[in-house]
């Protein structure tokens, strides 16, 4: 072994907590971007860390139902600001005050174990070796099973001299070994050559030499319950573990002699990479303004979701009609509007019923919008939308203007941008000749959209399936997005916006006859909603049972700008679709061939997650589109 140099102490100034990435379920090219990133940033570190992962329960509200989760916490502790570097990598992070790191306070040790302030029964084992056969991330099999990961890293400057030193050493003895006539160990010769290559990657700067220290922590009521998960660990493991003779307290606590606070050992980045310490199946955000989205299938744990903390904040849901689209959307935003009361929260209903204006009942009553404080505006009545109003350019009400009249004459356009007019009588009032004739005829039916007055309200339903003409309807939709993001880019940043739209295909419809969209404009609208949404810290949720809709044109720039992606269940020619867009394995393509109701994938920056919708009764009650359900 390489003689342990005396360590330095690291006073650690610096605290950060991260989110776990679901690694084992990223796509191939992903998983692999990720551990890239891991071994970047270890290279980048000049001074001590110290990465904890720490077992922690936290209640999350589902409708009128608490539950306790059971999680991991992903905490980084440094010498240094080390942001700009969890940055490069993609880890982001949110900084913290060391002293909110959860730490073991031990009042009784006991030989075997120790007694914490809690009460509970703490063991604590050193790691001796790598155990063989793992894969990166492996340290997520253990979380199950301890109450603490620690594990501690010193970069060394003198990196490949030490390792020489261990290189001299090994050959020496290989020398000694032929010169006695003795065979060569296959343990010593298989250490020779991963040393060989680690002095070589070092002297090339690809890696670089850490002194390492893993800790193992776990914890239980008892002693027999500890008995119990220490032979657990210990069994995968498999050796690769110690636990000494009152050492618990010492490791666990980090004060002590420093032989008695756990084996250290030289390790290279390559090795490293292995101990990807931020791999969790669980996807639980530490914001207090994450909401249940569902339960995780694969922990059975709740999927705690803030996707204002994803690096943008658009939704696509993509769903066959009847699995519960609509459903997990109510649900979801309704406790996204329970946890901020003060965001902003428009939703466009859907266009073949209103499931979000009214409840089961079919009143005010007992709906989504109730629930939220939203309300109800209903597109077929009068409204005063005003395109000259709406739209932020008098050029861009023009030109939606003659998109509705059907006039895609250059001249008869350019004739229309000329005119200056606050609303569209006066702009019909002041027009002249074939122009005026065109307008008059074209604009007759969308004459109710602006012959009224219209207030937009914080939180508010819109109502489109009252209107018999879906070009009329698609128009109507467009203009009232068109409002809100108007508002939007006038209201404050700090204040949460939200933009739902359920069947969202409406607004990137394609006209069958010349396979061109309804409404041109929205071909550069929509898509810059997505874009930029963030920029004003707005959500944007779109969602469609139309997959072919979102694969081209301005619903493929929606789907490629959303961070966040849920597939509920498909036909075999959907999935076709979006197998290769949101890089599905093939077990997940078969998951949502056979998904249930309820039931979907979540598609996130930090891995796949299949879940399903978690209701509680009144939840059920107020949301479904089933009547039966309500007497259950």
């Amino acid at each position: 072994m390489i003689p342990v140099p005396k360590p330095r102490r690291a006073g650690y100034s610096y605290a950060y907590e991260l989110r776990p990435v679901n690694l084992g379920l990223l796509p191939e090219r992903d998983a692999e971007a990720v551990l890239n990133s891991w071994a970047g940033f270890l290279n980048a570190l000049s001074s001590p860390a110290q990465f904890r992962i720490v077992e922690h329960f936290r209640e999350a509200a589902v409708g009128e139902d608490v539950y306790e989760l059971r999680h991991m916490r992903y905490f980084l502790l440094t010498a240094e600001p080390i942001e700009d570097a969890l940055n490069a990598a993609g880890f982001g992070g949110v900084r913290v005050p060391p002293s909110e790191v959860p730490e073991l306070r031990i009042v009784a040790n006991r030989g075997r174990f120790a007694v914490d302030a809690d009460g509970k029964f703490v063991r604590c084992y050193t790691m001796l070796r790598v155990p063989a056969g793992t894969a990166p991330g492996w340290l997520t099999d253990l979380y199950p099973y301890v109450h603490e990961v620690r594990m501690e890293l010193e970069p060394l400057e003198s990196g490949r001299d030490e390792v020489m030193k261990r290189l001299h050493f090994l050959e020496a003895v290989a020398e000694a070994r032929a010169r006695e006539g003795r065979p060569i160990d296959p343990e010593m010769q298989q250490e020779m050559e991963a040393v060989r290559a680690a002095a070589d990657a070092i002297a090339a700067g690809r890696e670089e030499l850490f002194l390492a220290r893993v800790l193992l922590a776990i914890r239980a009521d008892d002693a027999n319950a500890l008995a119990e998960a220490s032979r657990a660990l210990r069994s995968r493991l498999r050796g690769a573990i110690d636990s000494p003779l009152f050492m618990t307290e010492p490791m666990c606590t980090g004060r002590g002699p420093e032989w008695a606070l756990g084996r250290r050992l030289h390790m290279t980045t390559g090795a490293l990479v292995g101990f990807f310490p931020f791999a969790g199946l669980d996807m639980i955000d530490p914001t207090p303004t994450a909401v249940v989205l569902g339960q995780n299938l694969l922990t059975g744990n709740a999927v705690l979701y803030d996707v204002y903390e994803r690096e943008n904040y658009n939704i696509a849901i993509f769903g066959q009609t009847g699995y519960g689209k609509s459903t997990l959307i109510k649900a979801w935003v309704s406790r996204l509007a329970e946890a901020d009361p003060d965001a902003y929260i428009w939703v466009f209903d859907s266009i073949v019923s209103p499931e979000y204006a009214l409840g089961p009942s079919g009143r005010y009553e007992g709906s989504f919008a109730e629930l939220i404080g939203a309300r109800v505006l209903d597109l077929s009545e009068p409204q005063g939308l005003n395109p000259y109003d709406v739209f932020e350019t008098p050029a861009a009400a023009s030109s939606f203007i003659a998109d509705l009249a059907g006039i895609v004459e250059p001249d008869l356009r350019a004739e229309l941008n000329l005119i200056q007019a606050g609303d569209v009588y006066e702009l019909i009032d002041k027009a002249e000749g074939s122009l005026k004739k065109r307008l008059e005829a074209g604009l007759k039916p969308f004459e109710n959209l602006w012959a009224a007055r219209s207030d937009l309200y914080g939180r508010q339903v819109f109502v489109l399936s009252n209107i018999a003409s879906s070009t009329v309807r698609d128009a109507a939709a467009y203009l009232v997005l068109a409002w809100i993001w108007r508002t939007v880019k006038k209201l404050p940043v700090r204040e949460r916006k939200m933009i739902v739209v359920d069947e969202g295909w409406a607004f990137v419809e394609t006209d069958p006859r010349t396979g061109k969209p309804y409404f041109p404009g929205a071909v550069g609208f929509v898509p810059e909603i997505a874009r930029t949404g963030r920029h004003y810290n707005a959500a944007f949720i779109i969602a469609t049972q139309r997959v072919s809709d979102m694969m081209s044109g301005p619903g493929r720039v929606v789907m490629e700008s959303a961070a966040t992606k849920i597939v509920l269940r498909q036909d075999s020619a959907a999935i076709d679709l979006l197998a290769g867009p949101l890089s599905l394995s093939p077990e997940e393509q078969r998951f949502i061939l056979g998904a249930r109701v309820g039931q979907g994938l979540l598609i996130s920056p930090l891995g796949h997650v299949p879940f399903r919708n978690l209701l509680s009764k009144g939840e059920l009650e107020r949301f479904t589109t089933k009547p039966k359900e309500v007497s259950r």
